[in-house]
């Protein structure tokens, strides 16, 4: 590709998972056929405690000291301390901050994004600031569809407090409410799943889920993100891929009660069996359409586990859910909806002081029953996997010394895992025109 038609990525953010996903952005960029090298990451600026800037040790010394220790950024990463340039001229926004900021960094970006510009969001959690519970990703690509909203998130600023946040001149500062017309409009993929950021730094093997309906945009999102470390796999399911993301720290802090009631790994696996469940029942209820085989990739069920068994459910997590798990709640109580979710409304009671954390012990005994939800939610497959266990009978090896018939369920899960890379190579021939179904 010529240089002047590369893509130009942007990373709007700079803590542990921000600069973890700028380290990868940056190597990918290095020698890309797609990618410029350049990579621009926007920077909270921080005054060190031995008075240095945050930015300015990261473009000497290409390492974020504070956020990310002991890891070298490539000399690409340029770290940039206004939002406004570090986005112009890019093709491609990652948004990786914290849920709180990004209204407030999205006024300040409203008018400044080219208009084919495509965003990826890795923020975990809802929005619900200015109406009904909604998902990050809709957020950021509506921000400013209303009159005024990006004023309003602004009014209650001081100009040095948004000087601060986003680096903006004083100049520019006073212009940047937007025309109540302008707004982002910015399409938007999202990226979840099983990573560690720790552990992806060290470039230990992990596996990502990007959630993106453009197949047209699949092939610079994997030259943007993955590695030979990170695997990542494409799904069009995009709500589901996000909520998988939202709900799995409420689900955590339900394993997280039971571990500090030292209940055993039996009652563990059973609230983490039943907080799947509401999460395929919850994504099921309010996202219709979604497909049953997105929970069984990285930002499903991998998620989870880690979420749940990694150690990662230190206070900073029940802390975001005392905040934050209201929502959520409240959602369901206005819908009339807390006897279908017990876990996640257990989970709120006890993590707000309402209810011990033993509550959830009590959801697994009174647990709906999900079965014909799931039954559903395999209906549309239904048929394909009869042709499957056909075919697979039909083209199974048969052996004398063993009557054991083949194992359809096993080889119909595995067919559920498999990516689109692989997929014309693994499946028989007849299953090739399915692969949309997976």
């Amino acid at each position: 590709m010529k240089p002047d038609r590369k893509k130009r990525v942007c990373v709007l953010g700079s803590g542990n998972w921000g600069t973890v996903i700028a380290k990868i952005v940056g190597s990918n960029s290095l020698h890309s056929e797609l990618l410029q090298e350049r990579v621009s990451m926007y920077v909270y600026e921080e005054e060190l405690e031995d008075g240095r800037k945050l930015s300015e040790v990261i473009n000497e010394h290409h390492e974020n000291v504070k956020y990310l220790p002991g890891h070298e950024l490539p000399p690409n990463v340029v770290a940039v301390t206004d939002a406004a340039e570090a986005v112009r001229g890019a093709d491609v926004l990652v948004f990786v901050l914290p849920r709180q900021f990004v209204r407030t960094l999205c006024a300040t970006l409203v008018g400044q994004i080219k208009p084919t510009a495509v965003g990826v969001s890795l923020i975990k959690g809802f929005d619900n600031e200015d109406g009904p519970l909604d998902l990050v990703s809709n957020m950021i690509s509506r921000f400013g569809l209303n009159p005024g909203e990006a004023c309003r998130h602004l009014e209650n600023r001081t100009i040095s407090d948004v000087l601060v946040f986003a680096g903006l001149s004083l100049a520019r500062a006073v212009r940047l409410p937007p025309s109540p017309l302008r707004y982002l409009k910015i399409r938007m993929c999202v990226l979840m799943g099983a990573n560690n950021a720790n552990e992806v730094a060290a470039e230990k093997m992990a596996e990502t889920t990007i959630g993106c309906k453009d197949k047209r945009l699949v092939p610079l999102l994997k030259a943007i993100f993955q590695t030979d470390y990170l695997k990542v796999s494409v799904n069009d399911d995009v709500e589901a891929v996000e909520v998988c993301g939202a709900l799995k720290n409420v689900v955590a802090c339900a394993a997280g009660f039971v571990d500090g009631l030292e209940l055993g790994s039996n009652a563990k696996a059973a609230v983490v069996r039943l907080g799947l469940l509401e999460m395929v029942h919850f994504v099921d209820t309010f996202y219709p359409g979604s497909r049953l085989g997105t929970f069984f990739q990285s930002c499903g069920v991998a998620d989870l586990m880690t979420t749940c068994y990694g150690g990662l459910r230190d206070s900073r997590v029940a802390a975001a859910f005392a905040k934050s798990g209201k929502t959520l709640t409240e959602f369901l109580k206005e819908n009339k909806m807390e006897e279908q979710f017990p876990l996640f409304t257990a989970v709120h009671l006890a993590a707000t002081g309402v209810a011990p954390p033993n509550a959830v012990l009590q959801c697994v005994r009174d647990a709906p029953d999900y079965t014909p939800m799931v039954r559903n939610l395999l209906e549309p497959e239904t048929q394909d996997y009869c042709n499957f266990t056909t075919v697979l009978e039909e083209e199974a090896p048969t052996t004398a010394n063993s009557d054991s018939p083949p194992l359809p369920n096993l080889i119909y899960i595995r067919r559920i895992l498999i990516t689109e890379n692989n997929m014309t190579t693994l499946l028989p021939n007849s299953f090739k025109r399915n692969r949309n179904k997976l």
